[in-house]
């Protein structure tokens, strides 16, 4: 694979956030797509809260290392500081934790995962079960 095949620093960086999202939020994973967390559920507790805030703080301070290629990377870059940002600020001032409604709570979260969830053969069905 030549050089210019391989994905960007930015992109890179972008690829395993996502992984490390998924890692933390196997709800998260499951709604975007990534496989392999369907038999989950996250930890919804204040100590887990921290530790999410901390590789928050960590992913964006190693972002700020990175160095667009081209506009396509700094637009990137930018959008990807913006969502930690605002996923910090969140995190800091507690608001996940007393944003509760019928619709906003981890009891729905968990409940609305159940209908992205695929359903077509048996492997999927035994997802679903555990």
């Amino acid at each position: 694979m030549s050089e210019t095949n391989l994905p960007s620093p930015i992109f890179s960086f972008a690829h395993d956030l996502i992984d490390r999202l998924a890692q933390r939020d196997p709800l998260l994973a499951t709604e975007i797509g990534v496989p392999g967390y369907e038999r989950l559920l996250p930890d919804y507790s204040i100590a887990k809260q921290r530790l999410d805030q901390e590789q928050t703080m960590a992913d964006l301070q190693a972002l700020e290392t990175l160095d667009a290629l081209n506009d396509i990377d700094r637009i990137a870059k930018e959008v990807i500081r913006e969502r930690l940002a605002v996923e910090l600020a969140l995190l800091e001032a507690h608001e996940r934790r007393r944003t509760f409604s019928v619709l906003i709570s981890p009891v729905a979260a968990i409940r609305q995962v159940f209908e992205l969830m695929p359903l077509s053969n048996t492997s999927d069905a035994e997802h679903v079960a555990d």
